[in-house]
């Protein structure tokens, strides 16, 4: 995925679908989102499973 920029306080939204299948995607899968910025630290964010391999 090619990085993308966003504003400060800007809600941004992603959605990746897995080629595999999970016994339990909500504890054997782990996504973090690195953000980082021309001034500020990186900051990694845990993603979340929303359902249907998303």
């Amino acid at each position: 995925m090619q990085p993308q920029m966003f504003k400060r306080r800007q809600v941004a939204e992603w959605s990746f679908q897995s080629q595999n299948s999970y016994e339990n995607p909500f504890t054997d899968v782990t996504v973090d989102d690195v953000i980082t910025g021309p001034a500020d630290p990186v900051k990694r964010l845990p993603a979340f499973y929303k359902g249907e391999k998303r």
